[in-house]
């Protein structure tokens, strides 16, 4: 296959909204996923107003069957307290945001970045390779059939764990916190509710206040969406059982929910995720990547005329964002006039390197980096 300008790698919101953008700015765009859409994700469904403007954007279809709108979160601190917040009138952002499965919301994007002209591979699977003389390329195998391409750039989505990532090295810092989190899907009478909701203060058969929280996400067709979430800060986070804690919301959540064993559709589903950017390589290639995407503050570390002559006298070195910066940026409106010359820039600087490879790092967190509701 010809090389393309852009190699995106995971097929999360995250990865297809770059693809989309790049695509949309004129650029030769291949998306590989490595599992098949649709596709199971843990996660909480839910969408607030920011991935809505990004998703209004991208011509997303709110009026899709799976979509389910919600104008604001309930949230409960124990049985004494409840609070319910609508989302406020903005000038930018919606008043209202959404639930709909990641498998029904990863596919319909996706379909909207092949629409955009971006060649979507699935069921594919990408490896970095550094090669002697320090170029990189990546290997593209399915089917059993493998083959090499070197894209100008490659953007790296495919997960906050990023076998990708790691292949080249990127570790997580100990001393940030990881979080643990378990769903699952069960009927309810109360699936169209208006509201998000959650529960601050989990509590076990005994009575005991038990760490982390809990949430309810109704889907609109007659299914919600269960969950709850912890951090290891917690003193004793590794000897919580999520599987234990979901027990034990759903046996205290509101009644109204109509939540059981009996009302179950799956069993709890969940794992661990790296929280607060812990994941990446070391903080100069971070303020490399910031000054090269023109942010503000930590982009005046180095200036874009610095990273010119920087990148122009280093062929075949990387170039690493931090943690989720794409999708980060994506989120506060990274497609501005001003971004798009950087990316440009950057790509016309890549050209004349003499093969240097571009690898913007964004090992997303969830679909959307702060837009997504984990």
């Amino acid at each position: 296959m010809t090389t393309p300008d852009v190699l995106v790698v995971g097929g999360g919101p995250a990865g297809s909204a770059a693809a989309y953008w790049l695509a949309q700015d004129g650029h030769d765009v291949l998306l590989v996923e490595k599992k098949e859409y649709p596709r199971e994700k843990t996660c909480g469904d839910g969408l607030t107003p920011r991935a809505i403007l990004q998703l209004h954007d991208m011509g997303f279809d709110f009026e899709a069957g799976e979509f389910h709108r919600v104008t604001g979160l309930r949230s409960y601190a124990g049985d004494d307290l409840m609070l319910e917040m609508h989302w406020p009138d903005h000038s930018i952002y919606p008043s209202w945001g959404g639930v709909i499965r990641r498998s029904d919301l990863d596919a319909q994007v996706a379909t909207l970045v092949a629409k955009q002209g971006v060649a979507v591979r699935q069921k594919v699977e990408a490896s970095p390779l550094v090669e002697a003389d320090g170029t990189v390329a990546v290997e593209l195998r399915a089917d059993g059939e493998r083959e090499l391409v070197r894209p100008r750039v490659v953007v790296v989505a495919d997960g906050s764990l990023s076998r990708f990532g790691r292949a080249l090295g990127t570790e997580r810092r100990r001393d940030y916190p990881m979080g643990l989190a378990a769903r699952g899907y069960f009927t309810s009478p109360r699936s169209e509710d208006g509201f998000l909701e959650s529960q601050l203060d989990i509590r076990d058969e005994t009575g005991a206040s038990m760490p982390g929280y809990g949430w309810v996400f109704p889907l609109g067709d007659g299914t919600v969406n269960v969950g709850v979430g912890l951090l290891s800060t917690f003193r004793r986070w590794k000897a919580v059982n999520t599987t234990d804690m979901m027990a034990a919301y759903v046996r205290s959540a509101p009644s109204y929910w109509g939540l059981s064993d009996q009302t179950a559709l799956t069993a709890p589903r969940g794992g661990k995720l790296a929280m607060g950017f812990s994941v990446g390589p070391s903080f100069i290639y971070f303020a490399v990547a910031l000054a090269m995407l023109g942010l503000s503050a930590a982009g005046s570390i180095l200036s874009l005329v610095d990273l010119k002559r920087w990148a122009a006298k280093r062929p075949g070195i990387l170039f690493w964002s931090s943690l989720g910066i794409v999708a980060l940026l994506l989120a506060t409106h990274f497609f501005t006039a001003d971004a798009k010359q950087h990316l440009n820039t950057v790509l016309e600087a890549a050209g004349r390197s003499g093969g240097t490879q571009l690898l913007v790092r964004t090992l997303v967190l969830q679909s959307l980096v702060s837009a997504v509701k984990i």
